[in-house]
């Protein structure tokens, strides 16, 4: 019906007694363990991202330098988000 709020999904717990006790923690939720594997995979080719892209550079220009200069503009936008310890972005500092 229109108008209502919808009620999120709730989260279950695996039906086998068995094999709940095998788990630890957070891990006996089902919807946790898909989120952690999606995570992890997410991660995982992240990192081998990262890497293929520095072997590119290297390979194609030759120069560590060149490798140093790609691994900083890749850096670039976290170091410009990064917060100060009084809660203020490096970049709301500068007039302009």
């Amino acid at each position: 019906m229109r108008g209502e709020i919808s009620r999120p999904p709730e989260v279950t717990k695996e039906d086998d007694p068995d094999d709940r006790e095998l788990r630890v923690g957070a891990f006996g939720i089902v919807n946790y363990r898909r989120f952690f594997i999606g995570q992890a995979l997410s991660n995982f080719g992240t990192w081998f991202q990262i890497l293929a892209q520095a072997l590119l550079v290297l390979k194609l220009t030759g120069r560590a330098s060149a490798l140093g200069e790609a691994t900083a503009i890749q850096a670039a936008p976290f170091f410009c988000s990064v917060r100060s310890s009084d809660h203020s972005s490096i970049g709301s500092t500068f007039d302009g």
